[in-house]
C-alpha cells in the first residue's frame, strides 16, 4: 500500500505576492528563451542548445533584467525550454501511442514495420 502525503502551502499576503512575481518572471523567462530560438532558426537556420541559453543568465542577473531570487530556478526554466525542442519526431509519435517501440531505424527516424512491408509485398503480387 502507498501512501501519499500531501504538503498545503497557506502563505501570507506578501508571500502569495512573491510566489506570484516569482511565477510571472518564470514565464516570462520561459517565453524569451522560446522567442529567442524560433529567432535564431527562422533568420539564419541556427539551433541553439541549453548551454547556449545558460551563459546568458550570469550576464542577465548583472543587468537587473532577471530577478528570479534563486539562480537554479533560472536553470531550469532553460532546462525545461532545452526539453520541449529536443523531443523528436518519432518520440513524440511513440509518447501519443501511434508508434510500436522498435521500428526505428539506426539514425531515430521511423522504419517501416515488418508486418506493413510483408502486407505491401503481398499486396504488389
Amino acid at each position: 500500500m502507498r501512501f501519499a502525503y500531501r504538503y498545503r502551502l497557506y502563505p501570507t499576503r506578501a508571500q502569495a505576492q512573491f510566489l506570484d512575481r516569482e511565477l510571472k518572471e518564470a514565464c516570462s523567462l520561459y517565453n524569451a528563451a522560446k522567442q529567442e530560438r524560433d529567432d535564431a532558426w527562422k533568420t539564419c537556420r541556427k539551433s541553439i542548445n541549453y548551454y547556449d541559453q545558460a551563459n546568458q543568465l550570469k550576464a542577465m542577473r548583472t543587468d537587473g533584467c532577471l530577478t528570479l531570487s534563486n539562480f537554479s530556478c533560472c536553470q531550469d526554466v532553460r532546462r525545461r525550454v532545452d526539453k520541449t525542442y529536443s523531443i523528436t519526431e518519432s518520440d513524440a509519435l511513440l509518447s501519443l501511442g501511434f508508434i510500436e517501440i522498435g521500428f526505428f531505424d539506426h539514425t531515430g527516424r521511423l522504419a517501416p514495420s515488418p508486418e506493413s512491408e510483408q502486407s505491401l509485398e503481398r499486396s504488389i503480387e
